[in-house]
């Protein structure tokens, strides 16, 4: 056996400590000035609970969850009308107003969509940057990235995608393990439709188009898990596989006599850690050594002889940073895309094993 270093031993506390053994992913979604817990295989619901202090008149609009500080940011919008700003839904279920979304030179006039990234600490959203209350021009054909402490923005690109009759567009958006931007555009009208995007953030590149259905599915929001691109439309949970682009209808959530006879605008993934006796059954975290450690761009693995199949990386919050498919005996990863800190790596073994190792990021 090889011995645990001091710093595997302070991160293995830790992670007793906050009971954070095995992932357990929640899927979310906002309907009214409420929330609910959906089940991922049928599509059922249950009350998860009312937020409250929410704004009178208004109702969820986007759900973007942060495992950093423990919260929701979503939008409170209400029908018919324009906003600039981004609010949070805590841990306690109270919504507090985060602040008026600016940017150098400009002004963010409505913003549609947003979405969390942990990798960066921002918030990414679709914005309308050139619109005005009396051109009624609010398509949200920007993608704007939003610092979390001061809500100043930054234009990281434009939509450029074609095939619509109105301006391109950011309807709904999300960001993938693998780093793209995916969104979708809905259309209704004479001529409706529903189309998914694959969008390098450098924006150096056209959009790579998944999906195209020529009927308006009135998408309400998306989010992705593993290999998978859930959506909800007119009260459906709904699933492409992003590796042969087969569509599915998972169930219907609610029906149209629940809430109101709302339709539901928000979804996302509530990540939290539990106990897993099976997982810890399977662990075996001297069999494999991440080194160096710290490091700084590249992390490399001994497996002893061992093939791996897969490398996950979590933060100390729990949330899924990075995934890579290796099938590779004694492999190495690059890491420039995560920030300085500590992070829990776990090895998937083709044996079936699971190693967990801790490691830090410690660059100059």
């Amino acid at each position: 056996m090889k011995p645990l270093n001091k710093f595997t031993l302070i991160l293995v506390a830790i992670a007793i400590n906050f009971n954070l053994s095995a992932q357990i992913d929640q899927l979310i979604g906002g309907v009214e000035n409420k929330l609910i817990k959906i089940n991922q295989n049928t599509g059922s619901y249950v009350n998860y609970m009312t937020i409250n202090n929410f704004p009178p008149g208004k109702f969820i609009n986007k759900l973007s969850w942060c495992a950093e500080n423990n919260c929701f940011y979503t939008l409170a919008t209400q029908s018919g009308t324009i906003d600039n700003k981004v609010s949070i839904i805590n841990a306690n279920g109270n919504y507090v107003l985060k602040g008026t979304v600016t940017i150098a030179g400009g002004t963010v006039y409505h913003i549609e969509n947003i979405f969390y990234d942990a990798l960066s600490n921002s918030i990414y959203a679709a914005a309308s940057l050139n619109g005005t209350m009396n051109t009624s021009d609010y398509e949200s054909e920007s993608l704007i990235k939003i610092d979390t402490a001061t809500m100043q923005a930054t234009l990281v690109g434009v939509a450029m995608h074609s095939g619509t009759s109105k301006e391109a567009e950011f309807d709904n958006i999300t960001i993938g393990i693998d780093g793209y931007l995916y969104y979708t555009e809905t259309q209704g009208g004479f001529n409706s439709f529903n189309t998914i995007y694959k969008q390098d953030l450098t924006f150096t590149n056209p959009p790579i188009l998944l999906y195209s259905e020529l009927i308006n599915t009135s998408v309400g929001d998306i989010t992705i898990r593993n290999n998978d691109l859930y959506f909800v439309a007119n009260r459906q949970l709904r699933k492409i596989n992003l590796s042969n682009y087969i569509h599915s209808t998972v169930g219907t959530i609610f029906t149209s006599i629940d809430f109101n006879g709302s339709q539901m605008y928000g979804l996302d993934w509530k990540n939290s850690y539990v106990a897993n006796t099976e997982e810890l059954a399977n662990s075996e975290t001297l069999d494999i050594i991440a080194f160096p450690n710290p490091t700084a761009e590249t992390l490399n693995f001994d497996s002893n002889n061992q093939l791996i199949e897969k490398i996950e990386i979590y933060d100390l919050n729990g949330r899924l940073l990075l995934q890579k498919e290796l099938n590779k005996i004694n492999p190495s990863i690059e890491i420039l895309e995560l920030k300085n800190g500590y992070y829990f790596v776990k090895s998937y073994l083709s044996n079936g094993k699971i190693s967990d190792n801790s490691v830090e990021i410690l660059r100059n």
